[in-house]
């Protein structure tokens, strides 16, 4: 008599569906796929940052030229004052 223990899992006291090695074969070939695909994505998307690159604002404290207006304004208001 085959006696079995039900622990709420199909799967408990029944024989694989697959050999052995067949789930690490599945295994490496979902992280093989997915990094061919990673690579591609990384090799299209390389060309076309090159086509849509626009200029993005700069903020004013990164700005040079803006910082470079505010030490000359502080500058002359300076000698203004000194006057």
């Amino acid at each position: 008599m085959d006696k079995r223990v039900n622990l709420g899992c199909s799967r408990v006291g029944y024989p694989r569906d697959t050999p052995k090695g067949a789930s690490m074969i599945y295994l490496l070939a979902a992280i093989g796929a997915a990094t061919v695909a990673f690579l591609l994505w990384r090799m299209l998307s390389a060309e076309r940052v090159g086509v849509t690159a626009q200029q993005k604002p700069i903020a004013p404290d990164d700005d040079p030229e803006f910082l470079r207006r505010i030490a000359e304004q502080q500058k002359k208001n300076k000698d203004d004052e000194s006057s």
